[in-house]
């Protein structure tokens, strides 16, 4: 007897994830403001988490490299017959580290809150994602700073139709 509870347990969380799903998808098809704040929360999302992997990644990749010097300080840099370029930077390995972890992490954990809220309908997780690139763009000002500051404003929108989409 109980083999057969457990076949209509499972095939009744089965339906019910299913009738959730579907009522999900109707809920975003039928709203085209919430369809609009998920595409720009995703158009914003989608760069910003490119841009955030791939500084990243690049960075990390000099890790390995004999020819750059880390936490170099002063002094002549003489080329090796194993470096024929040698490149130095004041700045450290954990350092780096920080700076990643705190800069792109911040770009990624917004990127995420936006299309959580956006996703969600809830537009103050949105915005908690817009002030968090908003914040991100002012010591990212000399690099990335507008493209930053762009994604944060885009974000703010997407807020916006959310909520606008939310009283619809």
């Amino acid at each position: 007897m109980a083999p057969v509870v457990w076949q209509l347990r499972i095939a009744f969380e089965r339906e019910t994830a299913v009738s959730e799903e579907r009522r999900l998808s109707r809920l975003l098809l039928s709203n085209p403001l919430r369809l609009a704040a998920l595409g720009l929360a995703l158009a914003v999302a989608v760069p910003l988490v490119y841009v955030s992997t791939w500084s990243a990644f690049s960075e990390i990749a000099s890790f390995d490299d004999p020819c750059v010097l880390w936490g170099h300080q002063s002094g002549a840099l003489s080329p090796s017959q194993l470096c024929p370029a040698i490149s130095a930077t004041s700045e450290t390995k954990m350092g780096v580290v920080r700076r990643l972890l705190l800069v792109q992490g911040i770009a990624v954990v917004a990127a995420c809150l936006g299309l959580i809220g956006a996703y969600r309908s809830v537009p103050k997780v949105t915005v908690v994602g817009a002030v968090l690139l908003f914040l991100l763009s002012i010591p990212t000002m000399v690099s990335f700073g507008p493209f930053v500051f762009g994604l944060a404003v885009a974000l703010l929108a997407s807020s916006v139709l959310s909520r606008y989409a939310r009283r619809i």
